[in-house]
């Protein structure tokens, strides 16, 4: 016969797994730092172009089945800043969540987002990686139209880069109905931000979208990966205000299901002082 401590254990263990797998939104948060190693060097002098990558890991998995984080990292090597999607938490990754891992990996601050709790732990999100120093951020759950269950957030960032504040807006939005309605939220507060201003992200739509089209017609406003690799088909973006694009590159999909791709920036007012040297001989 058994007894009712072992169906009280079974009773017990059957609700905890069913607890377990239910996702509860992650609550908006602000703070004015992010963790930051001791020993992180501040990247390039004023006026120099400085490196931004965008990068949907898939939680490290690969188009050949294999999970291997350190792939991921190695692309990223020479970044300065890096938003990343698709970062999980702690229990099935690793004893320390996917945003860190990368972060100590290459030697940069990190600010974890994750869009919600399963597992009894922050179970997967965006990630903020710099080596620039952050006065400030704060992360916001996105609208979601009726019927759509994926919670997504945004990260605004203000990051010291030069001794210049730049906002950083990072992002994965949804794929469904709630597409239209975060795109046009995130491209509210992208367009109300004072000063220059990068977003970067997986915004789960391409240049057919008439909103991306209607911002990227806005005066200052650059496509960064077009501008320095050309158009093709994608759904990451680096969009900025207030740069000039330097360069950039990407590589293709394999280690994760997206391309990872990266740009390098300069403010558009010391591109266009250092250009004007340099026609002028000095």
């Amino acid at each position: 016969m058994i007894s009712k401590r072992v169906i009280f254990g079974f009773t017990m263990a059957v609700v905890l797994l069913l607890m377990g797998t239910v996702h509860f939104p992650v609550a908006d948060k602000v703070g004015t730092s992010i963790f930051m190693p001791e020993d992180v060097s501040l990247p390039l002098a004023a006026g120099e172009p400085f490196r931004i990558d965008n990068f949907n890991v898939q939680r490290g998995k690969g188009e050949d089945g294999v999970r291997d984080l350190s792939r991921a990292a190695g692309v990223l090597q020479g970044s300065d800043i890096a938003a990343i999607q698709e970062v999980s938490g702690t229990i099935f990754y690793g004893w320390q969540n996917q945003s860190r891992q990368l972060a100590e990996a290459l030697g940069m601050g990190d600010l974890f987002a994750p869009t919600s709790w399963k597992w009894f732990q922050p179970y997967a999100g965006s990630a903020l990686l710099s080596k620039f120093p952050v006065r400030s951020w704060a992360i916001d759950q996105l609208p979601a139209a009726e019927g759509d269950n994926g919670y997504r957030n945004l990260i605004t960032a203000v990051v010291d880069i030069q001794g210049r504040p730049v906002t950083l807006l990072i992002t994965h939005l949804d794929r469904r109905e709630s597409n239209a309605l975060q795109l046009d939220y995130v491209f509210e507060r992208f367009v109300a931000s004072d000063g220059p201003t990068i977003l970067l992200g997986d915004l789960n739509t391409d240049l057919s979208n008439e909103a991306i089209q209607q911002m990227l017609a806005s005066p200052g406003v650059r496509d960064a990966i077009h501008e320095s690799i050309g158009q093709f088909w994608r759904l990451d973006w680096i969009i900025t205000r207030g740069f000039d694009v330097v360069q950039g590159g990407h590589t293709p999909r394999g280690i994760s299901d997206h391309a990872h791709y990266w740009v390098e920036l300069a403010f558009t007012d010391t591109a266009t002082a250092t250009a004007a040297s340099l026609a002028a001989g000095e």
